[in-house]
Parts: structure tokens; sequence; C-alpha cells
């Protein structure tokens, strides 16, 4: 078993040891596509990092579809915050699960919420017609900060897919069944009076995270495997339809983002979020 203790130390200064030690030790890696061939050794792949060199969402369904989590790629930049970020959710899941947005806000650096309001952004909301009240208050926050006004559009579009799919695609009834799946999108929506959603982004000096969590937690692995087989199949560049009720827009979503992050908690919670470097459009894709 390969560990990200002994091998990835070097990423970070030698003075923050004795923080990330422990939760560096909570977690494993395997490389792709060097160790395509020990998926299925794998006795706890939840809590295993999938190193990879490219960007071939593809290649890596076989590790997806036999119980992998994370992935991140060891050609980014970003690596160390990356690798982090996903022994962070692996050491600390109860914290993870509590509250996911903090550890966005704080860009996995810390577990501390990071509370300045020039960088972080969270709304809450119930019902459909505070969308473009919700877009324009985001694109007030992105003007604030120059690096992030060249990417305010695609921060936008990602936005109002995750808003859309929050508010009609997320929403059970106590059956289990989808409430305002098949209501057009046009059609005025409320949350029962116990349900919210956030809309929240964050920005450091490198990326822009724009993300979005319900507290109804209706995404089934299911749902979601049935979707990636559907929109990414070998050829990336013919169209396919959405199956199954997850309707995320995530396509468009994953093939714009430099980092996609998907969490859901059953019946409690469904985070989804994307970050963009903000370095132009061309390093995000």
């Amino acid at each position: 078993m390969r560990s990200i203790l002994k091998d990835f130390s070097h990423l970070w200064p030698a003075s923050r040891e004795a923080v990330l030690g422990p939760i560096l030790s909570k977690a494993t890696y395997l490389r792709f596509p060097e160790d395509l061939n020990l998926i299925a050794l794998e006795k706890k792949p939840e809590s295993v990092v999938v190193i990879t060199s490219g960007v071939d969402l593809f290649a890596i369904r076989p590790f997806l579809f036999n119980g992998f989590r994370h992935f991140v790629n060891r050609n980014r930049e970003d690596l160390p915050q990356e690798l982090l970020a996903s022994c962070l959710m692996i050491a600390r899941p109860a914290k993870f699960v509590q509250n996911p947005i903090p550890f966005f806000l704080a860009g996995f650096s810390d577990v501390q919420i990071f509370a300045d309001t020039e960088r972080n952004f969270t709304v809450k909301f119930q019902d459909s017609s505070e969308k473009n009240v919700l877009l324009k208050k985001l694109e007030t926050f992105l003007a604030k900060n120059q690096k992030t006004r060249s990417l305010s559009d695609l921060c936008i579009q990602t936005a109002d897919e995750l808003i859309t799919n929050a508010l009609y695609n997320a929403p059970i009834d106590s059956a289990g069944d989808r409430m305002y799946l098949n209501v057009d999108r046009q059609v005025k929506i409320s949350y029962p009076p116990d349900k919210t959603a956030t809309l929240f982004a964050c920005c450091s000096d490198d990326r822009i995270t724009i993300g979005c969590e319900d507290t109804f937690g209706s995404l089934s692995k299911t749902e979601m495997f049935q979707y990636l087989r559907s929109k990414f199949n070998s050829d990336l560049s013919v169209p396919t339809e959405t199956t199954g009720g997850a309707g995320l827009g995530i396509k468009m979503i994953m093939e714009n983002a430099a980092n996609f992050y998907l969490f859901s908690e059953k019946n409690r919670r469904t985070l989804v979020a994307a970050s963009f470097l903000l370095t132009g459009l061309k390093s995000n894709m």
C-alpha cells in the first residue's frame, strides 16, 4: 500500500508536519494508469486517492465504478491543495459530513471558517423566484475582484445550473419521489418550510470556487453512475441524453472547471462545487 505521508510530505512545509501528518497518514494512493490492475484488489477504495497523469474522464470510469472517490492530477500545480483536500475528507469524515461548506471556504488549508467577506459568499434560498437575485448578488461579489471578472460569465452559468438543479431536481417527498423533476423550469416552486439550499463562492489567490448545497440528499450513486455512463462515453464529442434523475448539467461544469467536487449524504444533503483557475478559460478546460 502506497503512503501519501511517506511519498508526498515534501509538498508541504516542514513546519506543518505535526499538523498534517495525522491527516495524510489516514489515506493511501494508487497511480493511474500504472496501477490499473490493482483496482479489484483494493478493500477500502473510498480511503484511496487515485493520482492520475491526465484528464481523460472516460479512462478513470473503472475506478469510479469500483468505489474510488478521490482523483487528483499529478501534473497540476494545485496537486498539494487537492491532495490535502482528499485527505481531509478521508481523515475527518464526521466533521466534513456535519458541515462541508467551511472546508471549501477555507480552501482546505484549515478547517476554520475563512471569514473574509471579500473572499467568501454564502446565501440561503428556498424559492425559485430567488434565483435571479442570487445570481445578481454573485455577480456583484465576482466584480469585487479583478481576477474573477474575466471568469464571471462562466461562474454565473455554473451557479445557474447548480441553483436550478437544487430547486427542481433535488427535492423529494416522503416516498422518495422527485417532486419537481418534470416541472417546467419556468414554473415557480418553493421548498417545504424545513428545507433550504445554500449557494456559496470562495476566492483565493489562484482560484474561484462556486458551489451549492441542498438539504435533501437525494442524489444516489446509482443515478450518478448512470449519468457518467451516458455523458462520458468513449467518444466525448457525441452528445447523449441525460439519464436517471441526476439532471445536473454536470457535463458542462466538469468540462469547463479545473476541479469538481460532489458529496451526497442520503436524506441530509447534496453538495456540488467546481473550482476555476484565475489564469483564464483555457487553463480550466
